[in-house]
């Protein structure tokens, strides 16, 4: 859980850099974005309250010039990679899967992972 609260804060730090260099308020990047994520959720994700998901990752990606493993945290410097075991790594990349499915998906396999962890 820590590890994964690392990487939404780097994520965050990242996106909202990105978004500086580029010349945008959460605002204008919402607006950019044809309304797409409301200023708030992108503030989120700044925040490290929120995780991007990939398609998210990807067209943010585009409109700020940088690549979507670079703002989900998944590049050269992986430094709360670097301490996951190969199974915790397994699922990382599994949860990266997931979220690139239709919202109702995501949704289901996520209640069906707090069911087996609440038991």
């Amino acid at each position: 859980m820590r590890v994964m609260q690392e990487i939404k804060k780097e994520s965050g730090i990242r996106l909202q850099k990105a978004r500086n260099d580029a010349g945008y308020s959460l605002t204008k990047m919402s607006a950019a974005m044809n309304g797409e994520l409301a200023p708030s959720r992108i503030s989120n994700y700044e925040q490290g309250t929120r995780m991007m998901t990939v398609p998210t990752a990807i067209a943010v990606s585009e409109l700020l010039g940088v690549s979507p493993a670079y703002l989900l945290v998944i590049d050269e410097s992986l430094s709360p990679f670097d301490r996951l075991n190969k199974s915790q790594m397994e699922l990382w990349q599994l949860m990266l899967k997931i979220s690139a499915r239709e919202e109702n998906e995501v949704a289901r396999i996520s209640r069906m992972i707090k069911s087996y962890l609440d038991e």
